[in-house]
């Protein structure tokens, strides 16, 4: 995102160390300005996005939301957005849409049929909506009525996977899970970018157990990117830039306490001799 002053751009290299596609952070910088946030070659990534509140920002680049009143350039690989990116991607809201008076394929069968080309074969179609099933293990409750919280959220997914498309957003999908729920829900979606897609959500405060499953990070407080890269480095960046971290304290809270200004995570001011 830009503003009329300056740019910041986020750099970004076509593979890092262990051969996925990433971010170099061997300089990396904490932005202060609005910046151009270009997602390059992020194939088989986990990316989560982490602010107060992200959901918003999360609709605009999935291109589900009117930018009307917003500043700034949404850029795939360096290139703006093509013009059908909304029918190229695939989005899950926060509120799960999903009937509940029908089965979970039934629900499936219903995406399949609204949004998959029409020449695509009933056979086809077939195989993707049971790969899907399979996919997100919602293969042994195919015939049963999405009524819980866990079974809808999966049912949502597999509603936007059947499209096959190569990008999918979601708007924290964990929300009013429990932890084991939550934990699932999250080994589907890194099941989904190791078999190739990528996967961008948000989420607020994250358990540990969940945090460590993250490919890729991207702080935001106050509309401003704070650190986007890899999950792992996060916590020595902003060690390294300054900032105190105490050891018995969980790197997500850490994260949370920077972001909106709380008092775990204070810059160390102090001088030596002093």
């Amino acid at each position: 995102m830009t503003s009329n002053n300056d740019t910041v751009t986020i750099p970004m290299i076509d593979r890092n160390p262990s051969d996925l596609p990433g971010m170099d952070t061997s300089d990396p910088n904490t932005l202060t300005g609005e910046a151009v946030l270009s997602f390059h070659d992020i194939s088989y990534r986990e990316t989560v996005q982490s602010g107060f509140p992200f959901r918003k920002k999360t609709h605009v680049l999935a291109a589900r939301k009117d930018p009307h009143g917003l500043s700034g350039d949404i850029l795939i690989n360096g290139k703006p957005r093509p013009a059908n990116f909304k029918c190229t991607s695939g989005y899950v809201p926060q509120n799960d849409m999903v009937m509940d008076t029908v089965t979970v394929r039934e629900n499936i069968e219903f995406s399949a049929a609204l949004r998959l080309p029409m020449t695509i074969t009933r056979d086809e179609k077939r195989r993707r909506i049971n790969e899907v099933l399979e996919l997100l293990h919602l293969d042994k409750v195919a015939n049963v009525q999405p009524r819980s919280k866990e079974l809808r959220k999966r049912t949502s997914i597999a509603m936007e996977l059947v499209t096959e498309h190569p990008i999918l957003f979601l708007d924290d999908p964990t929300t009013g899970l429990d932890l084991i729920t939550t934990t699932d829900v999250i080994l589907v979606l890194r099941r989904m970018s190791m078999r190739g897609q990528t996967i961008i959500f948000s989420i607020n405060q994250p358990q540990y157990s969940i945090f460590r499953f993250f490919d890729s990070l991207t702080l935001v407080a106050s509309g401003k990117v704070m650190y986007h890269g890899p999950a792992r480095e996060a916590l020595e960046h902003f060690k390294s830039t300054g900032y105190k971290y105490d050891s018995h304290n969980h790197p997500e809270l850490f994260f949370l306490d920077f972001i909106t200004g709380g008092f775990s995570a204070i810059l160390d001011t102090k001088e030596d001799g002093h």
